[in-house]
């Protein structure tokens, strides 16, 4: 268990914050643009990544074959374009991770069938697909949609506890 007295230092007005208050006072002191190429590169990065946990899931272990490793890792760059395409064209960086509701999940959803229909089409010319089994797309979906769900609901979490602990303030928002 964590001692999170330890993860506490005093300060000159007597306070003692935490180090969850003093990163999201580091993230809140970004500039929107920072913030928002953070978001961006976290939404890549995770569609980068969904790729080949879906070729380790299809052989039910946690190795890729090594007659598929040449064809994963020189398919990443265009999993990278085909999402950054994807997030520019449905913004989903622009949602407030704090308050996901239906439509951001929607959104979330559209981006991410998206990004492997492209991955696909571009694959298609590329090499037809020769090497791309039917069991990984749907499990490139799958995992990109939970990654970025999970991250995106960890975050609201974590803030939710760092306020509660009485971190940071809580600033009221009206959500239309």
């Amino acid at each position: 268990m964590l001692d999170h007295k330890a993860f506490r230092e005093p300060t000159s007005k007597g306070e003692n914050p935490g180090i969850g208050s003093r990163l999201l006072a580091r993230w809140r002191g970004l500039s929107a643009r920072s913030q928002t190429v953070l978001v961006i590169v976290h939404d890549v990065a995770i569609a980068v990544l969904a790729l080949p946990l879906a070729f380790m899931l299809r052989e039910n272990g946690m190795t890729i074959p090594d007659h598929r490793i040449g064809y994963v890792l020189s398919a990443l760059p265009l999993v990278a374009i085909a999402s950054l395409t994807a997030i520019l064209l449905f913004g989903s960086y622009r949602a407030v991770w704090r308050y996901m509701g239906v439509p951001e999940i929607v959104r979330l959803a559209y981006m991410t069938l998206f990004t492997v229909f492209i991955f696909q089409i571009g694959q298609f010319f590329i090499d037809r697909l020769e090497s791309m089994p039917r069991s990984v797309p749907p499990l490139q979906f799958l995992l990109m949609m939970f990654l970025m769900l999970a991250s995106r609901i960890g975050y609201a979490a974590v803030l939710g506890r760092i306020e509660a602990a009485g971190g940071t303030p809580t600033r009221p928002a009206l959500l239309v």
